[in-house]
């Protein structure tokens, strides 16, 4: 694919991109949570109607209501992220994508990653994330794209060269 253009990104983290890349990330857990949520509020209903036992349809119906909190909604992530990622938020990394591969500069220093380590490309409507094996080596919030031209023409150019090897 020589001769495309290169794609630059540059953008200042926020607590509302670290949530959006962990939904992401995490959403097979986010899901097991919630799944094991309504089982446990069930279990607490099957106590309390047929074993008339309270105070294990309490404990499950707590435990229940916990797990679906923090499976299906972002306040969780959102105090994991306020009280461990003091040091990204306000950092602003920049990526450009070109035919080589992808050269990062964030707070943790800069290098450059080859598209034949590249092994796909997840994205949502809240962000992007490239990874090499399971390991995410970029993500990029959909914000910092000008356009939703430029992300998903971005998203090809990825897409391309990750497909390019298969």
């Amino acid at each position: 694919m020589p001769g495309h253009p290169s794609y630059s990104v540059k953008f200042t983290i926020t607590v509302d991109d670290l949530v959006a890349y962990l939904r992401l990330q995490q959403r097979t857990l986010n899901r097991i949570g919630t799944g094991l949520g309504f089982v446990a509020l069930a279990l607490g209903a099957v106590f309390a109607i047929l074993a008339s036992d309270l105070v294990s349809a309490l404990g499950f119906g707590l435990i229940g209501l916990v797990f679906l909190f923090s499976g299906s909604t972002e306040v969780v992530d959102r105090w994991r992220v306020r009280r461990g990622a003091r040091s990204i938020v306000g950092s602003t990394p920049s990526y450009v994508f070109d035919d080589i591969g992808i050269k990062s500069n964030t707070f943790e220093g800069s290098g450059r990653i080859p598209w034949t380590d590249i092994t796909d490309m997840r994205r949502n409507d809240r962000v992007l994330v490239v990874k090499r094996g399971r390991l995410p080596v970029v993500w990029i919030p959909n914000r910092a794209f000008a356009s939703t031209a430029e992300a998903a023409e971005v998203e090809d150019f990825i897409r391309g060269h990750v497909a390019s090897r298969s």
